[in-house]
């Protein structure tokens, strides 16, 4: 029978995760409700297999209480389970783009094993709360993965703790140490438990501090501590109650001159006591107990400071306790300092073990915990947090949503809520009515079936196009079907911006899929290029080892510094420097190929979400998103000096994004303006060392959405593009305070250019995201140019080469 207090506190567990999962900034502790969770399943483990191990269980029994306990377990936990795995399978195979569900599908893998928290050993997942913005259906499940891990390590974990236990009763009272909670025969098997936990614990740190969070966060042995901890609640709520009956037995012999005291009565209240049978309990007793004022108990000083420490250690304390722990879930302004954040998850786990031991004596606790609304939460909790993840990742990918507001936060909980009601009174319970184990297995293999029926590449009539797509257009390639793939693409583009005949031909041959296909792949096929060495061209080392000396803690991000060096097609020694930020990586090639006629030698170091002049910390664009800190493009800027004054340059071609920070900023006073002080500063700086002409960028176009991912998403479903586009009224009037630094610069070689302005019309004020006729991304994500961007810029580079 189900305990309603416990119910109670996996409901307070289950709102705290699901209000994480809605809103991940606003509430970041939320994800600690499975570490409540953890603790109550090692309280409960503890308490079915209590037996395990002891004299009183003969092999036989042992065998079958094992059985009987997977049994039960495999019944509770798995058919649900598959099922919701199954189902959320075949919805993401119908909303998801392909490259989304291949990720799925390999998810789909390891949940089907009860693996997912293993997944990062054996992949290059990111970190657990990196990956809850993604759109992965199946990463929930890592906690069911511990779940099953532990359920099979149990029988043999509970049978070597109760062995412990197992010696032959000597005396019923308790330590001197632990008086009033260990009794001296259990007192071994608390040791080894505290041993195994604080074990855990240590690896638990180890391994993050080795092999990084990604793997500690949902390894078994790195959680087994929050199980233990359940399991000595357990272990001293069992001990207490064998003792507080050895003592009522011991003060119904000797009645006379007994105390009654009103915390003593709060303290022994059963669960099935309130408030008023506890006064109804202290009346009966006042009346029919004469009280002895002379009484040498009375006068015992510390009898009274035991009551005293009763009444905190079992109604005060239990009571702040709970309070603290819905503080640490869903208030995080009003937690725990700073300094103590790492420790959040052991606080979580204390608070949780002492509220399972002294809840049941504990009037208050119950009470709350007891309420209908709780224990009816916690009854479909686990349905509910089955169902709740992939919902919320559903309404996110087919909507777009990127944060939920207040309203349609709410809404999307009350949806979960009511799809779980659902699902656990046509579901779940008629699984749980099931008498016969052989019934359960049977359905377990239905659905087992299914699942991996979904994981075929193709299932019905129309996907055979979207996965493997081929195509010979008009003979051109020789007969040849090919599949889209990131070359192709290229390809295909690259005929796209030849002419207008093959724009045409092309936009008229391409299918839908196909042209879903392309979209998906235009980020990969934008930066296919970054690393590869054309003719003529050499990766050079020369900035990239300073930036690795100066920043040695930043390492991995050198992967994505970028320095080059080829030859051109100009006279003398004319060299050409690009630097900058992503921007300018992207657009490197084109920059390379159209201005080959004027330089002899270019050069290139670009160092991706860095801007190439030093930006106070006050100022700092530097993001979650980004890549690079603070230092590391504080590092950069003064490198980037060192190299114009080495090369001295021709020609200086500047390009990176105006973030929102100096977007923000309004501009009033040319002289007292500190982002155009910094802008100038730099200018005055370098131009000295640069001989003709110095490019510098004016603010980019930021759309609403990745534009490809998008665009693939609506094409799938036929949904309005129109909204892709941006106004290009609201690009001036965001970017205003920019461009009028812009007139300010205090530079005479500086050629501001506008890319935006090769994208945008004033006369039907739109900034195109997409080709119309093609229906192809002009920018991969939100303010980058897909390659068939760069291909489509080429003509505005060219415009740049007039006035040399």
């Amino acid at each position: 029978m189900k305990r309603a207090d416990i119910q109670g506190l996996r409901a307070i567990s289950i709102v705290s995760v699901i209000l994480y999962h809605i809103w991940p900034l606003n509430f970041p502790n939320g994800f600690l409700g499975v570490d409540v969770f953890f603790v109550i399943s090692g309280y409960l483990i503890a308490k079915c297999l209590q037996n395990i191990g002891t004299n009183s269980l003969s092999f036989q029994k042992l065998f079958e209480t094992i059985l009987d306990f997977y049994k039960r377990r495999i019944q509770r936990i798995v058919p649900i389970y598959l099922g919701v795995i199954c189902a959320t399978a075949s919805i993401s195979r119908t909303i998801m783009l392909e490259s989304d569900f291949q990720q799925a599908r390999l998810d789909m893998y390891w949940s089907l094993g009860f693996v997912t928290n293993l997944q990062s050993l054996f992949s290059n997942s990111k970190d657990y709360f990196t990956e809850v913005f993604s759109y992965r259906p199946f990463l929930h499940t890592w906690s069911l993965g511990v779940e099953i891990q532990f359920y099979l390590l149990s029988p043999i974990l509970m049978f070597i703790i109760n062995y412990f236990g197992n010696t032959k009763k000597q005396s019923s009272s308790s330590t001197n140490i632990f008086p009033s909670i260990i009794l001296k025969q259990n007192f071994r098997r608390f040791i080894f438990c505290s041993l195994l936990l604080i074990l855990s614990l240590i690896s638990q740190q180890f391994i993050y501090f080795y092999f990084g969070s990604s793997i500690s966060f949902g390894f078994i042995f790195c959680r087994l501590w929050q199980f233990i901890a359940g399991i000595i609640s357990y272990l001293l709520t069992n001990d207490y109650l064998i003792e507080n009956e050895e003592k009522e037995e011991e003060e119904n012999d000797n009645k006379n001159n007994k105390i009654i005291v009103w915390p003593y009565i709060l303290a022994h209240c059963n669960q099935s006591d309130d408030i008023f049978n506890c006064q109804k309990q202290q009346t009966i007793i006042n009346n029919n107990i004469q009280i002895s004022s002379n009484s040498p108990s009375i006068k015992n000083k510390k009898q009274i400071n035991y009551y005293f420490i009763n009444f905190l250690l079992k109604y005060l304390i239990p009571n702040i306790i709970l309070i603290l722990l819905i503080i640490l879930l869903f208030f995080p302004f009003l937690s725990i300092p700073i300094y103590l954040l790492q420790f959040q998850s052991s606080f979580v786990v204390i608070f949780t073990s002492i509220i399972l031991f002294l809840q049941k004596n504990n009037w208050l606790i119950y009470l709350f915990l007891t309420n209908k609304l709780f224990v009816w939460l916690g009854d479909i909790s686990y349905v509910w947090y089955l169902i709740h993840w992939p919902t919320i990742l559903f309404l996110k990918y087919f909507f777009t949503i990127d944060e939920f507001s207040f309203k349609y936060g709410i809404s999307t909980f009350i949806l979960t809520l009511f799809i779980a009601f659902i699902v656990e009174i046509l579901v779940d319970a008629q699984i749980r009515k099931l008498k016969s184990f052989c019934s359960v297995t049977f359905l377990i293999g239905i659905f087992y079936a299914f699942c991996f029926f979904q994981l075929l590449p193709t299932y019905y009539s129309g996907q055979n196009e979207r996965v493997a797509v081929t195509k010979d257009f008009d003979g051109s390639l020789g007969g040849r079907a090919v599949t889209i793939d990131v070359n192709f693409t290229r390809l295909i583009i690259d005929d796209i911006v030849k002419s207008p005949e093959g724009h045409s031909r092309l936009a008229n041959t391409l299918s839908l899929y196909e042209k879903i296909r392309i979209n998906e792949i235009l980020q990969s096929a934008t930066y296919e290029d970054r690393y590869k060495i054309l003719p003529g061209e050499v990766l050079t080392n020369r900035w990239i080892g300073k930036f690795a000396k100066m920043v040695p803690e930043e390492r991995n991000f050198l992967k994505a510094v970028i320095e080059r060096k080829s030859r051109g097609e100009g006279k003398d020694s004319t060299t050409f420097l690009l630097v900058g930020n992503s921007h300018a990586d992207i657009i490197s090639r084109e920059i390379q190929d159209e201005f080959k006629q004027n330089y002899s030698f270019f050069h290139m170091f670009t160092v991706p979400g860095c801007v190439p002049f030093y930006v106070p910390e006050h100022l700092s664009f530097v993001t979650p998103d980004h890549q690079m800190p603070i230092k590391a493009c504080s590092t950069y800027s003064q490198l980037v000096k060192e190299a114009i004054q080495t090369i001295q340059p021709d020609y200086l071609f500047i390009a990176f994004r105006w973030y929102g920070s100096f977007e923000d900023q309004p501009f009033n006073d040319a002289n007292n303006d500190e982002i155009l002080g910094l802008i100038n500063s730099f200018l005055l700086e370098i131009q000295k060392n640069v001989k003709i002409q110095i490019f510098f960028p004016a603010p980019n176009l930021l759309f609403k959405y990745e534009t490809s991912r998008e665009l693939a998403k609506r094409l799938w479903r036929g949904a309005e593009l129109e909204q892709l586009h941006i106004s290009y009224k609201e690009h001036l009037k965001k970017n205003i305070w920019s461009y009028k630094r812009l007139k300010h610069l205090n530079c005479q070689k500086c050629l501001v250019y506008d890319l935006s302005t090769h994208f945008c019309n004033s006369t039907n004020d739109r900034c195109a995201a997409f080709d119309e006729t093609t229906k192809l991304a002009i920018f991969f994500d939100t303010n980058h140019l897909s390659y068939l961007g760069r291909q489509l810029a080429r003509p505005f580079l060219r415009s740049l080469l007039t006035p040399l």
